[in-house]
């Protein structure tokens, strides 16, 4: 669960700071029966603290649910599927919404809704997202390469690769792409790779 820290005290028995979630500490008995679905059955539970000024806007939410119930603990869990790793970034958290994992999604000031956007899911597969996202991975990676690669073979082979995997006629002869068969610059290659998506 994600408590005000301010509150710690009052839940566990060994009261410290847990931003990240990673402690197991012990529910004082008093406290069980007010939090059951987050108390294991050891009697502990991993808790996040929320700190006002770290995280000033879910700190105001959990204590607008303290206002309503009286508890200052809301439940959470870890934002993954099954067997999928954990979300770390915005464009996998939209496409676990538009899996239909999820009814709303908030980033910053912005909340998704899964009703409002179900449309955009319709034509796709879930393969097809992420192949799709395989893909534009590939193209960005194309781009560091070049900045960062100065055996040219290695870039002129993971580009006969990407035209594998993009399924497109794609060459790089050390100096210049070609794209079916017309001049592309280093400058614009990632742009048009990506319009080919």
């Amino acid at each position: 669960p994600s408590i005000l820290e301010e509150y710690m005290g009052e839940f566990v028995t060994n009261p410290n700071p847990s931003p990240y979630m990673q402690i197991a500490f012990k529910i004082k008995d008093s406290k069980k029966n007010s939090i059951p679905a987050a108390v294991h059955v050891d009697g502990t539970s991993r808790i996040h603290t929320v700190s006002k000024t770290v995280n000033p806007k879910y700190w105001n939410l959990i204590n607008e649910f303290r206002l309503l119930t009286g508890l200052p603990i809301v439940l959470n869990t870890s934002f993954n599927r099954h067997h999928i790793p954990t979300i770390s970034e915005p464009r996998q958290a939209l496409e676990h919404l538009l899996d239909g994992c999820m009814d709303y999604l908030a980033i910053n000031d912005y909340l998704i809704s899964f009703d409002d956007n179900r449309i955009a899911t319709e034509p796709f597969k879930n393969e097809e997202t992420e192949s799709y996202s395989l893909k534009r991975d590939c193209i960005k990676r194309l781009i560091t390469l070049l900045e960062i690669e100065k055996d040219k073979k290695s870039i002129i082979q993971y580009v006969k690769n990407l035209s594998k995997l993009l399924n497109i006629d794609l060459s790089f002869d050390g100096q210049i792409f070609k794209l079916e068969g017309k001049n592309v610059k280093q400058s614009e290659i990632q742009n048009t790779l990506l319009a080919v998506l």
